[in-house]
């Protein structure tokens, strides 16, 4: 081993602080980009027989009438529920910024 083989630590670049909801805005873009290769990737373990990324994948592609989403409880909510409508509402906001 040579002397002085170890490598200085690279410095770390300053980081912009920001407020929560431009964190939750970029962490919703960033989501949305993926959305393509995300669902991708469940569909090819739901196809390797897993249940869980099948349900997911029913869940998620599952219409809901219109009454029925404003009286279910946040609490009750599946996670495909949740991604979906934040996915929705993202592109209602990139609808009206555009």
């Amino acid at each position: 081993m040579k002397a002085g083989g170890a490598k200085a630590p690279k410095p770390t670049p300053a980081v912009q602080a920001i407020s929560a909801e431009e964190s939750l805005q970029i962490a919703r873009e960033r989501v949305q980009n993926a959305m393509p290769e995300i669902i991708q990737a469940f569909v090819e373990e739901a196809k390797q027989g897993s249940c869980q990324h099948a349900k997911f994948l029913m869940d998620f592609v599952a219409e809901e009438p219109e009454g029925e989403k404003e009286d279910e409880e946040p609490e009750g909510e599946s996670l495909a529920s949740i991604l979906l409508k934040e996915l929705r509402e993202s592109e209602v906001v990139e609808q009206d910024a555009g």
